[in-house]
């Protein structure tokens, strides 16, 4: 049932954007960079306008997906370095359960 709805909601997304290609189909002139040196190599593209958007799009995706994952690299540490501390401390209570009897010892026994 969900994959009808999927295959629905990109049918009906790839509609609008081949719908937006048609409309936006006329050329634009852009511009690489100054033309200091006058040259005409490369200088000058004349590419539909639908390929800019989509392309300015993706970029952003792109970069988007780039600092989120900067973002939230120090959390990833954060966690892994918490994790081991937490095993460690697991490790130690398992070595003291071992060395003491848990049922004579008051505190051991509130532990379990």
């Amino acid at each position: 049932m969900i994959w009808i709805l999927k295959f629905f909601v990109s049918s009906l997304l790839m509609f609008c954007l081949i719908l937006f290609g048609v409309f936006n189909s006329h050329k634009i002139d852009v511009y690489l960079y100054p033309n200091i040196l006058n040259s005409e190599f490369f200088y000058l593209l004349n590419v539909p306008l639908y390929l800019i958007v989509i392309f300015s799009i993706f970029i952003g995706f792109i970069l988007g997906c780039i600092l989120e994952n900067v973002r939230s690299y120090k959390i990833r540490r954060f966690l892994k370095r918490r994790n081991k501390e937490l095993h460690k401390r697991h490790i130690e209570l398992q070595n003291l359960k071992k060395k003491l009897d848990p049922q004579n010892d008051k505190l051991l026994s509130l532990l379990e």
